[in-house]
């Protein structure tokens, strides 16, 4: 509680020290403020803000050494916000003091929001006790906890500080969606406290390491994801075998693990987390698989012993100083090794990195498609359950894929499809050639 309200403390004050109403309005000859937050834009006419765009938006910091704050563009005046379909991140912060901030609409495509997001908010004040849920994220428990809880069905995550110090709670039943869990988002509690040493599992995700972790660690098989800071800190473990059933590595997961020198990701993971493997300074050779479509900031930042990584086709963003750097100096010598036109070789391009071409990167057959990939952006997200929703629905897409739409491949093309979609990026049973190519 303690550290609760310090925090809470740090953010009054810094809000009174700096105005929350001073917009960046690039580009508003027009009366309408724009700018970019994250993977996404914004654009705030008025006190009504829009948040549009796929993927997510940027988490937001205050400094509690000299009390300064990074401070949402968008300032703290707003009074209803949009986000719309195809954002899955609130960012840390995002609307925190926003003290007229009633409505809000949240799409199912939102999976995580960070912390403070809706603190001191009306639309926050307003919702009944209970677990709070931003889309699929169940964001923190309002009011007083009882000692179970029951996470709802089709949650995907579970946000930092969600029930941190939460003590009288003892039981908590998660379902197998829920893949992502935030920091510390259990600690204090008698359930967390209850649990063994060792890998400590919540729901389909590894959520941490209790006590000290000597040597190597291997994930149990069907976990879906590794929560963010799940081993961080952990200076004695060697290595990790992560199984092919996990599809993201959440940020900060084996930060400052610097013994770690043996490391395996498994063929199914499609994002690696900003800061990952930072610090990891035993690590001399990584192994990206062709599963991997995202990797982080600062992903193996200060990993002093990798002299070079080889990035494959799959992989569509990598974040600023994922590799090559030591904070923010580069790494003398590093190489990257990849296919020509790919998001290697811009990597490469734009740091200054040697690139060693594997040649053009393959295609997929010109009469085939990825089951699954509604919105044919060549790789399965949540982005294609909405795709297939949209239509359903007589709504607009961008683009779309009939034939590969048909993700339960029964024929045709129905709600049971988007469905399908979502257990697979949940790591639940559906059909398994969901994420493959095949030809027609």
């Amino acid at each position: 509680m303690k550290r609760t309200l310090s925090v809470i403390l740090a953010l009054s004050i810094a809000i009174a020290a700096i105005s929350c109403a001073s917009i960046s309005a690039a580009g508003a000859e027009d009366g309408i403020a724009r700018g970019v937050t994250g993977d996404c834009t914004w654009e705030l006419d008025g006190t009504e803000l829009t948040i549009s765009g796929s993927g997510a938006m940027e988490d937001y910091y205050y400094d509690p050494i000299d009390f300064g704050v990074i401070l949402a563009p968008w300032g703290n005046e707003i009074t209803s916000v949009t986000i719309e379909d195809g954002v899955t991140h609130i960012g840390e912060q995002a609307f925190v003091f926003c003290r007229e901030l009633e409505n809000i609409n949240i799409p199912d495509s939102v999976t995580s929001a960070g912390r403070f997001a809706f603190f001191d908010t009306p639309w926050y004040e307003a919702q009944p006790d209970g677990v709070v849920y931003i889309g699929k994220a169940a964001y923190n428990y309002k009011g007083d906890c009882p000692e179970s809880v029951v996470i709802a069905d089709g949650t995907v995550s579970i946000s930092a500080d969600a029930f941190r110090d939460r003590a009288q709670l003892k039981n908590i039943s998660i379902p197998d969606s829920v893949i992502n869990i935030g920091y510390r988002a259990f600690e204090g509690t008698d359930w967390y406290n209850s649990k063994p040493d060792g890998i400590v599992y919540a729901g389909k995700a590894a959520y941490t390491y209790k006590g000290k972790c000597v040597g190597s660690i291997e994930i149990a098989d069907g976990t879906a994801g590794i929560a963010d800071n799940a081993f961080h800190n952990q200076k004695e473990m060697k290595g990790a075998v992560i199984p092919d059933s996990v599809i993201e590595i959440g940020d900060s997961a084996f930060l400052n693990c610097p013994a770690l020198e043996e490391l395996v990701i498994g063929g199914g993971v499609r994002s690696i987390g900003r800061m990952a493997f930072g610090h990891c300074k035993a690590l001399q050779s990584v192994d990206i698989p062709g599963s991997v479509n995202s990797i982080g900031d600062d992903a193996f930042c200060n990993c002093d012993s990798l002299s070079g990584v080889t990035v494959p086709p799959s992989v569509k963003r990598i974040g600023s100083r994922a590799f090559g750097y030591r904070y923010d100096t580069k790494v003398e010598g590093f190489t990257v090794s990849g296919y020509e036109g790919t998001e290697a070789e811009r990597y490469a391009a734009e740091n200054g990195f040697a690139f060693i071409s594997l040649g053009i990167a393959p295609t997929e057959p010109a009469n085939g498609h990825i089951v699954g990939d509604a919105d044919t952006d060549g790789e399965i997200t949540i982005l294609d359950a909405t795709a297939i929703q949209r239509v359903l629905a007589s709504l607009d897409v961008e683009s779309y894929d009939e034939s590969a739409a048909d993700a339960d491949e029964d024929g045709e093309v129905t709600i049971l499809d988007a469905t399908a979609v979502q257990r697979h990026l949940a790591g639940l049973p559906c059909s398994e050639n969901i994420g493959k190519t095949v030809t027609v």
